[in-house]
């Protein structure tokens, strides 16, 4: 292929046999951020320099070997092995400063809380923002669920937080994540430790030859986001969310560690959430 498609803070590897000798450039293309956001130019990422003096390599033989790690993860196989579902929201949330109706009932209220982890910077894309996944409820079937009909979290809670939500994982499971995206723009998703078997996009199942591993995900983003600031201070409807659905298997490592938005800014100020392997 002439260009592969990569998430910010993705990975891939390439082998390229050397053509003729001169100097050639890897360049990345323009691709949109997000909706009415600004498009990315294209960059050159590496100069390669090919000598006039030919060292004759060949390239391995097709197919190349994969670890057996990488087996893809089969409907049969999430059965057998716990089946569980786990829905995860990442959301940006403006300030709404409290009011005397969103401060009648703590517990419950978006406001209180993030009250205390917006970020200010003056006038800048990213002030007065809480950066913050939610957590939308389990379930013990494999079916998958389309994202208009997710139940959304009533609350996001940035990583900062005491009451940071972490998922428990059972070691030797395998599950199936749908990672919703309530912003218009592409979180890139990642996390640590298992790589991500993706089997569908906003719902709708790949067929099996289209489905692939990856360490990190672009999200995609809702072309009609919700409403910033909804009458009565409540949590935003989810409007036309986007999602990404993949299966994970939980082997080897037992311990914590992390989600995240891999925009630097974005996980710094709280995109994040903890998985810990028991």
């Amino acid at each position: 292929p002439e260009a592969v498609a990569l998430a910010v803070g993705n990975r891939t590897n390439v082998l390229v046999k050397a053509g003729a000798p001169g100097t050639y450039h890897l360049r990345s293309f323009p691709i949109e951020m997000g909706r009415n956001a600004a498009v990315t130019t294209g960059e050159i990422v590496a100069e390669i320099v090919v000598l006039p003096d030919p060292l004759p390599m060949n390239l391995p033989p097709e197919p190349l070997p994969v670890t057996p790690f990488l087996t893809p993860i089969t409907d049969e196989e999430l059965a057998a092995n716990g089946g569980m579902q786990r829905m995860i929201v990442m959301r940006v949330l403006p300030f709404n400063p409290p009011t005397p109706t969103t401060l009648v009932n703590p517990p419950t209220s978006p406001v209180n809380e993030t009250y205390d982890w917006v970020y200010q910077a003056g006038n800048t894309q990213i002030s007065n923002k809480v950066y913050a996944l939610g957590s939308a409820g389990t379930s013990a079937s494999p079916t998958p669920v389309p994202p208009a009909t997710l139940p959304f979290p009533v609350t996001y809670i940035p990583f900062q937080s005491s009451k940071a939500l972490t998922q428990l994982v059972a070691l030797n499971s395998v599950e199936e994540w749908t990672i919703v995206n309530m912003n218009n723009i592409r979180h890139p998703f990642h996390i640590h430790v298992n790589p991500m078997y993706v089997v569908a996009v906003n719902g709708v199942r790949l067929k099996e030859s289209e489905r692939y591993w990856a360490d990190t995900v672009a999200l995609p983003f809702n072309a009609t986001p919700p409403p910033l600031n909804p009458p009565g201070g409540g949590p935003s409807p989810p409007g036309a969310v986007t999602s990404i659905t993949f299966r994970m298997r939980f082997l080897h490592y037992t311990g914590r560690y992390v989600m995240h938005c891999h925009m630097l800014v974005h996980e710094d100020m709280g995109m994040m959430q903890g998985v810990t392997v028991t």
